[in-house]
Parts: structure tokens; C-alpha cells; sequence
């Protein structure tokens, strides 16, 4: 009895220790998250009177950009190199862009939300990515959750190109997911570089918006920290 007693203990004081440590490192990461979002890049960013309307866009956790699919630059966008896609969006005035987790995005379907392991394992395990683009019949409402920014052609023109460079390409081409997306007007492509806890779906928008010469927190691991300078 005595020794299951001290097993018990001991196993008690392993798992406070654990979880003391968890806390410690959760804290030390929202206080490093706190201050790459009070850091700002682009600080001298003026929004252009006139331009190119683009948007941004949160479900709560989550951000894509919006961009308008005609503008100066249409060809840019090689994902409408695919013929399903140009055939049945050319004409839609704005597609959505986000990237994140292949195995989060893949559980996810029908507003299921992915298990505790797939989040866990999102988090600590770098894992393969995926886009996720969804075509908009109208123009994105303007609100808590939708930002608007106007830009220059050339800033235009580099948000293009780092949304392009995110993509994974094979033969010259992107590589669609041959299921369909949550809804009938979005679809998954594969992408690049690997998704972790300091490298998530708020650090692409990020970078994205980075690129792009607008101003934004230095690091945005959190939706909140996108949205700080907006």
C-alpha cells in the first residue's frame, strides 16, 4: 500500500510539474506574441486614396486576404491557369486566400471542429500545408471582421506574387486537392513550407500584408495581432 501510495505521489507531483511548465510556456509565448504585435513594420504606411480594393478577413481565429480577381495584373493569378477554375469563376469579382494545416483544414469539413490530438499535433509537430481559396459573388461587407485597404498597383502586384510563391508547384503548375472545399465556390491546393506554433495561418496574412508594404505587427501568430494596425 505504501509503495502505490509514494507511485501515486510521485506521478501527482510529475503531472503539476508538467503542467506548471506547460502554463509557464504558454504565458512566455502570449507575452513574446504581445510584443511582435506592438512592433510595427511599414510604420511610415500611408493607405493610397485611390487603387486596388483588397480586404481582410477573420472568422475569430483565422484570417485570408480577399483580392478582386479583374484587375491590372489578371493573368496574375495562376491558380485560374486551372480550366475548372476559369471557367466557372472568371467573372466573380473577388477570391479569398488563406493557408494553414492540411490536417486541421481536412477535419474541418462540415463545421466539425478537429480533434484535441490534431490540434496538439498542429501545433508542436511541423506539419504539411495546404491554400484554401473561396470565390466571392460580391463584394466582401465591411465590418468588425472585414477590413479594407486600398493599394497602389505595385503593392498590389507583391501581395500577388507572395500569395503565387505560397502555393506548391509541380511542372509549372498548382495542385488542386480532388475533393471539393467546404462549399461549392472554394478548393484546397497544396502549398508551401510548414505550419507550427510559430508559423501559423496569422503569420502567412502577416507576411502577406508585410509584403505588400502595409502596415502590420511584426509577428502575428494570432488573429488579433493581423488586425492591430489595421
Amino acid at each position: 500500500m505504501n509503495v502505490t501510495r509514494q507511485g501515486l505521489r510521485k506521478i501527482a507531483i510529475y503531472l503539476s510539474r508538467t503542467l506548471g511548465i506547460l502554463i509557464c510556456l504558454l504565458i512566455l509565448y502570449l507575452i513574446l506574441a504581445g510584443l511582435g504585435m506592438m512592433i510595427p513594420v511599414n510604420k511610415d504606411y500611408q493607405m493610397a486614396s485611390e487603387g486596388i480594393p483588397v480586404f481582410v478577413t477573420t472568422n475569430g481565429f483565422h484570417t485570408d486576404v480577399i483580392l478582386p480577381v479583374k484587375n491590372r495584373r489578371d493573368k496574375c493569378f495562376r491558380v485560374l491557369q486551372q480550366p475548372d477554375l476559369s471557367a466557372n469563376y472568371a467573372n466573380y469579382p473577388y477570391v479569398s486566400f488563406g493557408w494553414g494545416d492540411r490536417n486541421f483544414y481536412m477535419e474541418s469539413y462540415n463545421n466539425n471542429f478537429p480533434s484535441v490530438t490534431t490540434i496538439l499535433s498542429t501545433l508542436f509537430i511541423p506539419g504539411k500545408t495546404l491554400m484554401h481559396i473561396d470565390f466571392y459573388k460580391g463584394t466582401p461587407r465591411i465590418g468588425k471582421q472585414v477590413k479594407k485597404l486600398i493599394l497602389t498597383p505595385e503593392q498590389y502586384e507583391r501581395l500577388v506574387d507572395f500569395v503565387n510563391a505560397s502555393f506548391f508547384s509541380e511542372n509549372e503548375s498548382f495542385v488542386k486537392l480532388p475533393q471539393a472545399g467546404y462549399y461549392e465556390t472554394d478548393y484546397f491546393f497544396e502549398a508551401q513550407k510548414r505550419y507550427h506554433l510559430f508559423n501559423t495561418c496569422n503569420v502567412w496574412t502577416g507576411e502577406a500584408l508585410a509584403a505588400a508594404g502595409i502596415k502590420v505587427s511584426y509577428w502575428t501568430p494570432l488573429e488579433s495581432a493581423v488586425f492591430y494596425y489595421l
